[in-house]
């Protein structure tokens, strides 16, 4: 399959342009594509070989610039096979961090999405004060192939206490759910296909961490048929 990706990143690209600039651009890969191990080609040059799925990799320096990445099945050759997933021309700048995935749509099409991580300073949650604990960040990014679903975050639950019917919100493939700050209590995350179904994923606890972005990738379905959940945490400065 070959998907030129130019839309989706340009429109990634006009949010990455008001980060402030840094000397580098700072780069994490998730491959959410259930099944495939595939080699990873940056402007020519292997960037990340035999990448096996449910990977999130570390935060890698890049120079800033422009950069074509293509995405093959392992062990293609890239003179004469055609890339799985293709992003030419893609502009990365100065200051960026951000995480790309890897993942199935819902009509099967490969593709990758840019998720610009947010290290604005995180305020502290009021809550934190009451229960003695720091904040952190929370992101929810849809990159499972299904349709709309329903992200739940429980509100926070103690030994002692569960506050509140946690929220819902309606996501599809490629967007986000920040929770900019939450108090560092364990929090119930579950994914619903239906506002009033049962979870496909979930309720499942999620420890909040002072100082941290944890987010979460619902991919799949894998061959079992079930969604799962990768985890990546980003430090906040």
């Amino acid at each position: 399959m070959r998907n030129k990706l130019s839309m989706i990143f340009a429109v990634a690209l006009v949010a990455l342009m008001a980060v402030p600039l840094s000397a580098a651009v700072k780069i994490s890969v998730v491959h959410a594509v259930p099944g495939v191990t595939v080699d990873v080609y940056a402007n020519g040059g292997l960037l990340l070989g035999n990448f096996k799925p449910e990977t999130v990799t570390a935060f890698v320096e890049l120079p800033a610039g422009t950069y074509d990445l293509q995405v093959y099945v392992m062990g293609a050759d890239p003179s004469v096979d055609a890339p799985a997933i293709e992003l030419l021309g893609a502009e990365l700048p100065d200051g960026l961090h951000a995480t790309i995935v890897a993942h199935p749509t819902p009509d099967g099409t490969l593709v990758l999405t840019p998720f610009v991580n947010d290290l604005s300073p995180i305020v502290p949650d009021p809550n934190g004060f009451f229960f003695n604990r720091g904040s952190g960040r929370l992101a929810i990014r849809h990159t499972a192939a299904v349709g709309r679903v329903f992200a739940e975050v429980g509100r926070f639950r103690t030994n002692l206490i569960e506050v509140g019917r946690p929220p819902q919100v309606s996501l599809v493939s490629g967007q986000e759910a920040l929770y900019p700050s939450l108090v560092s209590l364990p929090r119930f995350v579950s994914i619903l296909p239906a506002p009033s179904a049962e979870p496909a994923i979930g309720p499942a606890p999620v420890e909040i961490v002072p100082g941290k972005m944890i987010v979460l990738y619902p991919f799949g379905p894998t061959a079992d048929g079930e969604l799962k959940v990768l985890v990546q945490t980003i430090s906040i400065p």
